[in-house]
């Protein structure tokens, strides 16, 4: 009882020290069972409540669709219910990050931590037509008559950096700095420059940039020695391929 309670005031004071700051997003705050994990652990879920109710609807079913599929959790449970079932899967941080808010466009991302065999972290990015309610994917965005262009100038910025980093990481390999398992392993994973990881799902819109990652997803073990996956789009080189009605 005394924890139902304790949950259920944190949820109002977090919820009314938001709407201070920002009257259209409201948060629940669920606190796991801290002594199945190093360290503090929050799970922070917004909840948005925006003047357009059609807009309000699809981001919080969309954001609540993708945490249940990606937890394999019942879409129909609370979100209390979603967040304790999560933490028992080792969910130990969860936070929301706004990047953009204008008259057509809203953009955040919601960051992940998890404590499972090994300490892992990941992104949710979302980005809506505050017009139309549809999240937005690159697809959407980009002009159909430049998708070519724009594709062979993603595909150029990220063959530039993958050629930076093999020559780095030869060096490094020459010098003794990484065994040649780590090495051999580095160079078979990034034949083709790890163009299979780009999805037109996964950005950041900003409102003065883009920002696109295409992780090579190494695992765990070789990290340490994984090549850039970051690539930003300043908005004067992106306004070369953005539709008009997205140019900010």
């Amino acid at each position: 009882m005394l924890n139902r309670l304790y949950f259920l005031l944190s949820v109002l004071i977090f919820s009314l020290h938001s709407q201070g700051q920002n009257n259209y997003v409201t948060f629940i705050k669920y606190l796991p069972d801290t002594s199945r994990f190093h360290g503090s652990s929050s799970l922070i879920y917004p909840i948005f409540n925006v003047k357009d109710t059609h807009l309000s609807k699809s981001i919080n079913t969309t954001l609540k669709s993708q945490f249940c599929n990606f937890f394999e959790l019942n879409k129909s449970s609370s979100i209390r219910k979603l967040l304790k079932e999560a933490s028992e899967q080792g969910l130990v941080e969860m936070q929301y990050n706004e990047l953009r808010n204008d008259k057509t466009i809203f953009s955040f991302y919601i960051s992940y931590e998890a404590e499972t065999a090994y300490l892992t972290d990941w992104e949710m990015t979302f980005a809506f037509n505050k017009k139309t309610g549809n999240l937005l994917t690159i697809d959407s965005l980009i002009s159909k008559s430049k998708r070519n262009a724009f594709v062979n100038a993603l595909k150029k910025m990220q063959r530039d950096s993958m050629s930076s980093y093999k020559k780095e990481i030869l060096a490094e390999y020459k010098m003794g700095d990484i065994e040649k398992e780590d090495y051999d392993y580095a160079i078979e994973h990034t034949k083709n420059n790890c163009w299979e990881y780009f999805s037109v799902k996964t950005f950041k819109l900003y409102s003065d940039s883009m920002e696109i990652r295409i992780d090579c997803e190494f695992p765990n073990l070789y990290k340490s020695i994984s090549p850039p996956s970051i690539f930003t789009l300043p908005t004067n080189q992106l306004n070369h391929f953005i539709k008009l009605e997205y140019i900010n």
